[in-house]
Formats: structure tokens, sequence, C-alpha cells
């Protein structure tokens, strides 16, 4: 009814928007997102609306718990955020679904560990190696927005930024699957908090929404 047409798809769906100051994070499908440390709704800035949410780096996020939905096999998917890093520090991560005492995850989009602001986006199939590593050609700066996607599609994983290619590899064979949560803006146990905004979240299973390069929203 709202011209979505991956709306049937979409399993997470996060448009940090409410109150200023409010911990409240409201999932449009309807799953129940937890704040951890002071992670908050802002106003000041934001990229599409009028808020983003706010991570000030130390153990600030939010998780959503374990679901079916997120366990993509080796099916399509698309991950997509927008984000506006106020700091950048290696590993800090976006969003992710590694649980306590994993290194693998089905996915994980983060830093890299090179410092200089490139993305990381990694995906285990066996819970023991990563069958994908993509690193971005692009490098994010502090104070400016980013779209990021992360997409599988026909056996190519893609890592796109502001709508261009950065980073692409083979895949096969379905993701891992494991029962940690998805978390936001963090690792599991807090560890390795975003310093930054984040604007926008989307997580669509079965179907890939970007094949080439686009305009981002």
């Amino acid at each position: 009814s709202d011209g979505d047409v991956y709306k049937s798809q979409t399993v997470l769906s996060l448009h940090f928007d409410g109150a200023n100051g409010s911990t409240l994070f409201t999932d449009r499908t309807g799953k129940t997102v937890t704040t951890y440390g002071n992670a908050k709704i802002d106003t000041a800035l934001a990229k599409i609306g009028y808020s983003s949410g706010v991570f000030d780096g130390g153990g600030d996020g939010l998780s959503v718990p374990d679901s079916a939905d997120f366990s993509f096999g080796s099916g399509d998917f698309t991950v997509d955020l927008i984000v506006r890093p106020a700091g950048i520090t290696p590993w800090d991560v976006f969003v992710g679904k590694r649980t306590s005492g994993e290194v693998f995850a089905p996915f994980v989009i983060l830093f890299n560990g090179s410092g200089n602001g490139a993305v990381g986006a990694y995906a285990s199939t066996n819970g023991s190696s990563w069958a994908a590593q993509l690193i971005s050609s692009t490098v994010l700066q502090v104070g400016n927005w980013y779209h990021i996607a992360l997409v599988r599609y026909s056996g190519t994983l893609s890592l796109y930024i502001n709508g261009v290619l950065s980073a692409s590899g083979a895949i096969t064979g379905a993701l891992m699957s494991n029962t940690s949560a998805v978390f936001v803006g963090m690792d599991r146990d807090a560890a390795n908090s975003l310093n930054g905004r984040i604007n926008f979240l989307r997580v669509i299973k079965g179907a890939a929404v970007y094949t080439d390069n686009f305009t981002p929203p």
C-alpha cells in the first residue's frame, strides 16, 4: 500500500525516528529492539527524515533477537543502511550477527582493520572461515553521510558505497546459521561500538535490491 515492492520480504526496518533524546527504537516489522549504553534518538541531524540514532563509541548499540527471518541460506539478500561516522576505529561494527565467543558470522559490516575508513563486509558459510571478505575501495570520512549496501545476488556478494560498487566476490553455499541477535552499532558483548550516527537500516531476505550501480535513497 505504501509502494515498497520489497515490503513483504523486509525482515528488519529501523528508521531511527522518534522524539529527541528517546531511547526507544522501533522496528517497523514488529521485532523487539533492545538499547545498550547511551544510544538514543537525536533530531539535530538526519539524511532521511528528521532524526537519527546516535552512538558514542562507548558501548552503545542495539540488538534484535535471533529469528528464522535472519537465516538467509543460499538465497539472495540485502542489508543496507545510512551512516555518518564521528570517528573511525578499526573493527567498529555497523551491523552484524555474531554471538559471544564467535569470530565468524552469517554477515557483519564494519570498519576494516586498516583504520583508513575502508568498510569491510564478511560472510561465513561454515562457521570456521570466511566464505567472502570484501574491503571497500571507497574510504569513509568523518562527518559525511554514506549509504552502505551488502547484497548477495546469484552467487556474488557485492558491497556498494553511495550506490557505487566498491567490492565484490563469489560466494557459494548456504550462509551459516547461529543463535545470535542482530547487533546494530556494536558487536556482540557491546564491543567494537560505533562512534557516529545511523539514519536508516533495512534487512531484506530473498531479494537483491541492487544488482548494479544505483542512486541511493
